[in-house]
């Protein structure tokens, strides 16, 4: 789960390279995401604050903790992924 701390994504990520016989990431895709197909009014404010969580701070949590390694090595791709819905004004998907 991406979106609960930064230290539980960088143990995560940390883990996974040690897994690998030490191999850094050298390409990060940023592509997690939920979402609640409603009106802004029918939409929780709980849900808004989930989906910023997974949305945004995801995407935050993984690229701070690979972007260290990547500047040190002087080499590395960071990429974000995001929908249609989540670049254009689509009623029903305002969140």
């Amino acid at each position: 789960d991406i979106s609960q701390s930064y230290e539980e994504v960088e143990n995560a990520i940390q883990h996974a390279i040690r897994h690998h016989q030490d191999k850094p990431v050298d390409i990060l895709i940023n592509s997690a995401a939920i979402f609640y197909a409603r009106p802004f009014d029918q939409t929780k404010p709980e849900e808004f604050a989930e989906m910023m969580r997974i949305n945004y701070l995801g995407s935050v949590y993984c690229t701070q903790a690979c972007l260290p390694s990547m500047k040190r090595r002087g080499t590395g791709r960071i990429v974000f992924l995001s929908s249609q819905a989540g670049q254009l004004g689509v009623f029903g998907y305002t969140s």
